[in-house]
């Protein structure tokens, strides 16, 4: 008989607070899928401070530029925000 066996990682049950403070950068990827997970139930504003302080986290923190711009980039195509202007906005807000 072939069993396999597995490591799991619950993304929902993890503290966001520690994945905020946590400098590995797949804590932000977790955060991210995270703020994905919880979006459908977020009014759009919330979604949008949500991925304005991961994105902000990002670009305040040690890694590389080219890590944080890749990183930036998962954030951008997976929490999807609903409209052109919430994505006009957000870069308007991480630039100031």
């Amino acid at each position: 008989m072939l069993r396999y066996q597995y490591n799991t990682y619950k993304i929902r049950d993890q503290n966001e607070a520690d994945l905020l403070a946590d400098p590995n950068p797949f804590a932000l990827v977790v955060l991210t899928v995270k703020t994905a997970l919880k979006s459908k139930s977020l009014h759009k504003d919330e979604l949008l401070d949500l991925k304005l302080s991961l994105a902000k986290g990002l670009l305040n923190s040690h890694l590389s530029k080219s890590k944080v711009r890749r990183l930036l980039t998962f954030l951008r195509y997976y929490v999807r925000l609903e409209n052109q202007q919430q994505m006009i906005n957000l870069n308007k807000r991480l630039i100031s």
